[in-house]
């Protein structure tokens, strides 16, 4: 079976646009910032995810542990790892046009999003956009670190999604 599942982010395009969003947490428009997010976080690793991610902290979900933040750590000093971090925020405006362009065609393939505690109902409107019979649901006590908060009931969505073929 074919079909598209996305997680927790709202897709802008058409009809949300990434200023609407931006605002919403100080990371967007910090980790445009280029080359001075890397700049200023280069060798401040550690602090700079402790803020995120206490940044991120929507009241739900559980906090990270210090064994992995300190594996986040390892792998964002690197530098490649750490401006790859930074570039997906700063392709935003075109992918906001991209996507607009793709809407223009919507899919036809099963879409399902997969949100935070709370935000499903938010971002469908946008994603049926480009796929008009698209679902969207929350996982219960979630925040946006899904797979880490909810590993089993994103799991079992994603079971639902693709089911194994029967032997």
């Amino acid at each position: 079976m074919s079909g598209l599942l996305l997680m927790d982010y709202g897709l802008t395009g058409k009809n949300l646009k990434f200023a609407a969003i931006e605002s919403m947490f100080w990371h967007f428009s910090f980790n445009k910032q280029n080359p001075l997010a890397e700049e200023l976080v280069t060798g401040r690793v550690e602090t700079f995810l402790t803020h995120f991610f206490q940044g991120m902290r929507t009241g739900v979900g559980e906090n990270i542990s210090d064994d992995e933040l300190a594996e986040f750590v390892r792998l964002f000093s690197r530098p490649q790892v750490l401006h790859a971090g930074f570039e997906l925020y700063r392709t935003e405006t075109q992918d906001e046009a991209d996507n607009a362009k793709f809407q223009e065609t919507p899919l036809t393939i099963p879409v399902r999003m997969l949100t935070q505690a709370g935000l499903a109902e938010t971002v469908l409107p946008p994603l049926q956009d480009a796929a008009p019979h698209a679902t969207s649901a929350d996982v219960p006590g979630a925040g946006h670190f899904l797979l880490h908060e909810a590993p089993d009931r994103v799991v079992a969505e994603i079971n639902a999604f693709y089911p194994h073929p029967t032997a």
